[in-house]
Order: C-alpha cells, then sequence, then structure tokens
C-alpha cells in the first residue's frame, strides 16, 4: 500500500438513496493510486442489506407513518436504522491500495484520539466494553472494494426497536436480551464527542501520514446529473423491494361487515398470484378489487390508491388498509 492518494470527501446530502448514489459510483471510478474514505449521514432511513426481504426485516407501516426511508444497499448483512446521531464511513479502493485492517486501524485510531477504545470484534462489529457501536459490510467486484459502515454517535436507539424486527435469538445468541443493551452510542464515552470532531481526527491522523497525499473535499463539488443513473436505482421500487426473495403469505380477519381471507404470492416486489375470498354482501366490489391487485407493486402506497380507487363503503375501504397493514407490513 504505497504512494496512497487519500481522498476524503463529504456529503453534503442527507437522503439515502443519494448517498448510497454517490457510493457506488465513487466505487466504479476510484482510480488506482486512490483511497476513498466517503463520510455521509442518512436523515430517518432504514437501509438493509443486499438480500434481505424488507417486508420480513421491517415494519413497513411504521416506517411509511413516519416518513421513513427504506433503502437497499449493494453490501449484504442486516437492516439498519440511521438518523442524524449515526455517521456513516465507506473505504472504497482498487485492490492494491484496499485493506480491511488498516480501514479499521484508521476509524480506531482517530477514536483514541477522542479517548474511546474500542476494538473489532467478530465478523463486522466495532465494539467497546463488549456494546456495538459500528456495524460493518464489505463489497468486493475484482479489483474494486468497498468497506462501509456506522458510527452510533448519539443515535435514537429507541427506534431501532420501532423499525426493524430484529431476531430475538440472535441477540440471546450474543448474550443480550434487547436492542438497548446490545449496542452504545459513543456520546455515552465521550459527551463531547459529534460527527465534525470524528472526521477531524480522522483527517489529522492521514494528515501526520503524509499531509502532502491527503485531499478533503465536498459532494458539491460533483454535479448530480453524473450520478443520476445511480440515484435512479436506489429511489426505484423495484430495486429497494422487489430485489428479494419470492415468498407466499396468508392471513385472515373478522370485521363487523364479514369476514376476509387472503392468500398472497409475491415476486420481485410485485403480487403474481392473489386469492381474495370474503362472506361479505358486495362480492363483486370484492372481485374487482382481487382483480385490480393482479400485477401490482406491494407497496403501502399501491394499496391505498388502490383501495381509495375501489367502490367499497368508507368502513369497508377503512378496515382493508388496516388490513393488510397489519398483516404485511408490520
Amino acid at each position: 500500500m504505497s504512494n496512497i492518494q487519500y481522498k476524503i470527501i463529504n456529503s453534503t446530502f442527507t437522503d439515502p438513496r443519494i448517498n448510497l448514489a454517490f457510493e457506488e459510483y465513487f466505487m466504479n471510478t476510484v482510480k488506482e493510486d486512490e483511497l476513498i474514505i466517503f463520510f455521509w449521514q442518512s436523515e430517518n432511513a432504514v437501509v438493509i442489506g443486499r438480500n434481505q426481504n424488507p417486508y420480513q426485516e421491517c415494519n413497513i407501516s411504521q416506517l411509511d407513518n413516519d416518513n421513513v426511508k427504506l433503502v437497499r444497499r449493494l453490501s449484504g448483512g442486516g437492516a439498519v436504522y440511521h438518523d442524524l446521531g449515526n455517521l456513516n464511513f465507506s473505504f472504497i479502493a482498487q485492490s492494491d491500495n484496499f485493506s480491511i485492517e488498516n480501514n479499521f486501524h484508521i476509524i480506531l485510531s482517530a477514536l483514541y484520539k477522542l479517548n474511546i477504545i474500542g476494538e473489532f470484534n467478530g465478523r463486522n462489529d466495532l465494539t467497546c466494553n463488549g456494546r456495538k457501536f459500528s456495524g460493518n459490510a464489505f463489497i468486493h467486484n475484482e479489483n474494486r472494494h468497498l468497506h462501509h459502515g456506522t458510527l452510533l454517535i448519539n443515535a435514537d436507539i429507541n427506534k431501532i426497536s420501532n423499525y426493524l424486527t430484529v431476531s430475538h435469538k440472535k441477540l440471546e445468541n450474543k448474550g443480550f436480551n434487547s436492542v438497548k443493551s446490545r449496542v452504545i452510542n459513543l456520546c455515552e464515552l465521550n459527551e463531547n464527542i459529534s460527527v465534525k470532531l470524528i472526521i477531524s481526527a480522522v483527517i489529522n491522523y492521514l494528515s501526520k501520514i503524509d499531509s502532502s497525499t491527503l485531499k478533503v473535499i465536498k459532494t458539491d463539488q460533483y454535479s448530480l446529473k453524473n450520478i443520476k443513473e445511480y440515484i435512479d436505482k436506489y429511489m426505484n421500487h423495484q430495486w429497494n423491494y422487489g430485489d428479494c426473495p419470492s415468498f407466499n403469505t396468508q392471513f385472515e380477519e373478522k370485521f363487523t361487515w364479514g369476514l376476509v381471507s387472503t392468500s398472497l404470492t409475491i415476486e420481485h416486489g410485485k403480487i403474481k398470484n392473489i386469492q381474495l375470498h370474503t362472506d361479505a354482501i358486495d362480492a363483486k366490489s370484492f372481485k374487482n378489487f382481487n382483480n385490480s391487485l393482479l400485477n401490482a407493486d406491494l407497496s403501502l402506497n399501491t394499496l391505498r390508491t388502490l383501495i381509495n380507487n375501489s367502490k367499497f363503503q368508507p368502513l369497508i375501504k377503512e378496515d382493508l388498509l388496516s388490513y393488510f397493514q397489519n398483516h404485511i407490513f408490520q
């Protein structure tokens, strides 16, 4: 790892879809002698892993109610909640200048200067006193590599359990009984810590290695036109919801106006088969509604629109929306 040109890029955006678009763009354009360190934040977002099913991992109804964005990243791993109390970092380089060990060393050395003694623990976590403050994931695409992670600074940990359906077995296996007990904000270790201080600590650490090879810039030096295709990708329902394994689900519920039972087959985020049965009097409207759902996106917005456009009575419309929200999206 010789003759590295360090480039620190600070994002001026808080939309995770734009930041993930920049991240992929940097990965595809990083120069042979560069190591890009990209710092970015998201305002109220859930970011899921490459192979995750959002309908199983997230309380989508709660995300919708709270206007929290859901976006799928390129790397594997689990779902994470982002707010402005969380700092994301991305190390991007070609093979000769990429080292996961060196990446962790840079982050841990910067934190050490802020009186935080962290350690790498397990496959992809950074911890302090056994509690996790950073999760990490990796992408290796031929000779181009990406390592990105989170740093919990003063994030709203309560919201993690509101939006994510975390496996209790996974927590028990790690010796914890709740999300709150497993993670820790860095502000608990240093009450004066901030996003700005962490980024400055990284810059200072790299400056001491070789200040002549260090460049610090912001994303506003790039035109969004250059990354439009990437932004379109991360804003697309098909990428965020559809790019997951097919699955089937069945559920039923009794209302004052009748019993409804539903069987769904979901493929690539679309309703490929639906059997909607009811003993309600208005059978024709239910049949038309069943047909309107075929090949529709499995999203709350789509269902809300189709229900509102139906000829059901207002009470049935309200109950049906609640019915799908409760059984599919949370």
